[in-house]
């Protein structure tokens, strides 16, 4: 990641949660997995597409300052291909990232659609047993909130375009999900309560940190995918999420 800057966390969290975790140019995975003797680690680095000095690649003193670090001129790449725009600027103009950025966006989303239509019980298993193993309090009341079926709750919360589309792809299969939970329930009476004690925790825990509601959702799939980069894992964690978006009456307010 690129050194000295203040990007915003929601800057952060939307680069890499719009790009997937890869590459936006050659697509490989910018997470080294854990060893036997390391951490888990994270090679991305943030460039610029105008540049952060005049002087420097692609470079525009006429740009506003505090425009530079924002979400639209910020493109998530690997270290080589990082050099490589910046070595060859000439041969990768503004209009080229941009191009490159939305393409790779599409194609995540793409690939997570893949993913959802094929999700199976393993993944769903992984996820939900990660989430629901906390130690949340189970006994709580939603009364504080208001109830509201979930185009209004989407539309309430004045979601980006693009976190509306991750709602749109998760949202297809919270059927299986609910299958699911509700089979795990049979088996432990605290499952969905539990589930449901995680979601409201953590949203409320993110509520006072804040104000944003993509930041919101983009920390809380973040943090259910739990380290994972896999489309799979991802995309099962996204219909979790939309399908606790969908159950407790949170984000309404």
């Amino acid at each position: 990641m690129s050194s000295n800057r203040n990007y915003s966390q929601l800057t952060i969290k939307k680069l890499f949660g719009f790009a997937g975790g890869r590459c936006s140019m050659c697509r490989t995975k910018i997470t080294l997995n854990a060893t036997e003797n390391d951490e888990a680690a994270q090679i991305g680095e943030i460039a610029h597409i105008i540049g952060s000095s005049e002087d420097g690649p692609r470079g525009d003193g006429n740009y506003p300052k505090d425009k530079l670090d924002d979400y639209e001129n910020l493109i998530l790449l690997c270290p080589t291909c990082h050099k490589k725009i910046d070595k060859q600027s000439n041969s990768y103009p503004l209009s080229k990232l941009h191009t490159i950025k939305s393409n790779h966006e599409k194609w995540v989303d793409e690939q997570l659609e893949v993913s959802n239509l094929e999700i199976s019980s393993k993944e769903l298993d992984i996820i939900i047993r990660n989430i629901s193993s906390g130690d949340y309090n189970p006994s709580f009341s939603f009364e504080e909130f208001e109830h509201i079926n979930v185009s209004d709750k989407i539309n309430k919360n004045d979601f980006s375009s693009q976190v509306k589309r991750l709602l749109d792809i998760g949202l297809i299969k919270t059927y299986e999900v609910k299958s699911f939970v509700t089979e795990m329930d049979k088996v432990d009476k605290k499952f969905i309560n539990a589930l449901k004690s995680f979601f409201k925790d953590k949203y409320l825990e993110l509520k006072e940190k804040h104000d944003d509601n993509d930041e919101i959702f983009l920390e809380l799939w973040e943090y259910i995918q739990n380290d994972s980069y896999s489309f799979s894992e991802n995309a099962a964690a996204l219909s979790v999420l939309c399908y606790m978006f969908e159950l407790c009456e949170v984000f309404e307010k």
